[in-house]
């Protein structure tokens, strides 16, 4: 797959173009590798609009940024460079929607959190199963029951759980009888840098 075949994929930004919880945009995929490697979660990213990112906050430029100074540059690059989890473009063979990454709208009826970083909720299935999520912010890819896919939710069920008995409560992370309980969660993602900014 050429550079240009991906930046095409990209721009299609009506099939899955969304604000990705480290605040930049991408297209959420799955993709398969040179190699015969496979990434079910891959996000391809905006790669200038976060250098011109980078630059501004260390040159002091930025809204948000302070001023510049060389803790405040390490400690940036520090954890670019250890948190990156990016692939090149060069290595991918072919990409394909993702089954994991959670559509726009069972997104947005999850609501806020119940405190600053922790998300709880059910996810009743049309056949009338019910299972529990949990998350502490990561919403781009999420793990589904076997034989279960996200058009078959019936309805999202935000702060609630699905308890030993199978009834449905209101989430409690201070209640010690949720402990044990089988929760799904978010996936780990990779991210493939491009030049999408250039002429997007």
């Amino acid at each position: 797959m050429t550079l240009d075949d991906l930046l095409t994929h990209a721009r299609t930004r009506d099939q899955d173009w969304v604000e990705n919880t480290d605040g930049y945009s991408g297209v959420r995929c799955q993709a398969y590798l040179d190699n015969g490697g496979f990434l079910p979660c891959l996000r391809l990213m905006d790669g200038r609009h976060h250098i011109t990112d980078l630059v501004e906050r260390l040159d002091g430029t930025a809204p948000d940024a302070p001023s510049p100074d060389r803790a405040a540059f390490e400690s940036m690059l520090s954890n670019e460079i250890w948190s990156s989890n990016a692939i090149g473009y060069w290595m991918i063979e072919r990409v394909e929607p993702s089954p994991n990454a959670l559509p726009l709208a069972l997104r947005e009826a999850i609501g806020p959190p119940i405190n600053r970083d922790l998300w709880a909720w059910v996810f009743e299935m049309q056949d009338g199963a019910r299972f529990n999520y949990g998350s502490c912010g990561a919403f781009d890819f999420l793990q589904l029951p076997d034989g279960y896919g996200f058009q078959d939710v019936a309805k999202v069920l935000p702060r609630k759980v699905v308890d030993q008995r199978g009834k449905l409560r209101t989430f409690n992370s201070q209640d010690k009888s949720f402990q044990g309980l089988p929760f799904y969660s978010e996936m780990k993602s990779m991210r493939c840098w491009l030049p999408l900014s250039e002429t997007s």
